[in-house]
């Protein structure tokens, strides 16, 4: 059986002269003078064998009938000189950015299919490794966040999935970079946003990969402001969970236009038993105890099937509602008879609460503690504004 021609595999028509010609110049083709109006000329930027060149001609008009053989053509020239496959050059570019490639090389994918449970939380925990790398980023000095910062889930919203491959299950994330990009005032490119997520990233695999090698989660937890916080291993051990007893690899192809640090590695195998020191290092990243942020909730109290503590206390869930959240919190809330009986009210009323004092992580769940005047106010819901009454 002939193997299915790449016009059929690869959506060749999404390729533009303008995309060709930035992604040779960003890679140090040089155009040359011709003749010709519907063609442009590129040579290598080095010769092949002594004084001899590869030469490209990169068509102009998408409406040529031979337009996309052309562009073929010229993809299948610039994978042969860069040793690359057609993939990922063709990947480069109709996206220029960054990818990261996660593949789970176990007989159960070889037809590149996963169950659904585990394709989502792969993708899931993908992205979150991402965001809690932004995260760092904004502050690196913090080993575990105690949620993901909208400024950087901003960050990576503009991230795109990417197709996957054949023979394994592959995730593909796309880091789209800034064009046209920046320099500083000694004439070096300003590394974005989005490729300090991605360095960060390596420089955690390769903690990893020194933890699982030494058999000690040190290089992890000494590095975690450069490399993976508390967040990210967490993530990564479940893209692990993921990948069961074949363990995961992942790779990532960075857009030459920035150039990349030469301690950065971009090739990971990850066995099934880096797990362990990832836990290690979750343990040792914890806080001592998580911190106590004052703040005043507003939600809806949900009333417990056993509300009452032995000290005649009742205790009930608040619902939160926090439109500067982007994960609204539930809250568990300890109050004495006068007020408690007061929250029952307003859950059979249909009311929402607000009430002040410290907000703390016990595990994983949130209480509220030394509610501050021991202040309930009341609110309803009108038209979609929130009208506040106070009772004490």
């Amino acid at each position: 059986m002939n193997p299915t021609p790449i016009l059929d595999r690869y959506p060749i028509e999404h390729v533009n002269p303008t995309s060709l010609k930035n992604y040779l110049k960003d890679r140090g083709w040089s155009e040359v003078p011709f003749k010709n109006n519907n063609l442009i000329k590129f040579k290598s930027p080095a010769p092949i064998e002594d004084d001899e060149y590869i030469e490209i001609f990169v068509p102009l008009n998408e409406n040529f009938a031979d337009y996309l053989i052309a562009v073929e053509s010229v993809v299948d020239t610039i994978a042969a000189y860069e040793d690359k496959s057609f993939d990922e050059v063709f990947s480069h570019i109709l996206q220029f950015g960054d990818r990261i490639r996660t593949s789970i090389p176990t007989k159960e994918t070889e037809k590149g299919s996963i169950p659904i449970q585990k394709g989502v939380l792969l993708y899931e925990n993908a992205r979150d490794i991402l965001i809690y790398s932004a995260c760092a980023e904004i502050d690196p000095s913090i080993k575990k966040f105690p949620r993901k910062l909208k400024d950087a889930i901003r960050c990576i919203e503009q991230n795109l999935i990417g197709p996957s491959g054949y023979g394994s299950y592959v995730a593909n994330i796309y880091c789209p970079l800034d064009r046209p990009y920046r320099k500083d005032i000694y004439g070096e490119y300003v590394t974005p946003p989005t490729r300090k997520i991605i360095l960060r990233v390596l420089r955690g695999l390769d903690d990893v990969m020194a933890s699982t090698i030494e058999e000690n989660p040190e290089p992890i937890v000494k590095n975690y402001s450069k490399g993976f916080n508390s967040n990210m291993c967490k993530s990564l051990v479940n893209i692990l969970n993921v990948g069961g007893d074949s363990g995961i690899n992942i790779n990532a192809y960075l857009e030459p236009t920035y150039p990349t640090p030469k301690d950065i590695n971009s090739t990971f195998g990850l066995p099934p038993f880096s797990k362990r020191y990832l836990e290690e290092a979750i343990s040792l990243l914890q806080d001592d105890e998580e911190p106590k942020l004052e703040q005043e909730l507003i939600g809806f109290p949900k009333i417990l099937n056993r509300p009452k503590t032995e000290a005649g206390k009742g205790i009930f869930k608040l619902l939160t509602i926090d439109m500067r959240d982007v994960n609204p919190k539930t809250v568990l809330v300890e109050l004495d008879e006068p007020l408690y009986k007061l929250v029952v009210d307003a859950h059979r009323d249909t009311n929402y609460i607000r009430i002040t004092g410290d907000l703390q992580k016990v595990g994983a769940q949130w209480h509220l503690m030394n509610m501050l005047n021991k202040v309930l106010r009341f609110a309803r819901m009108v038209d979609g504004q929130i009208i506040i009454n106070t009772k004490t």
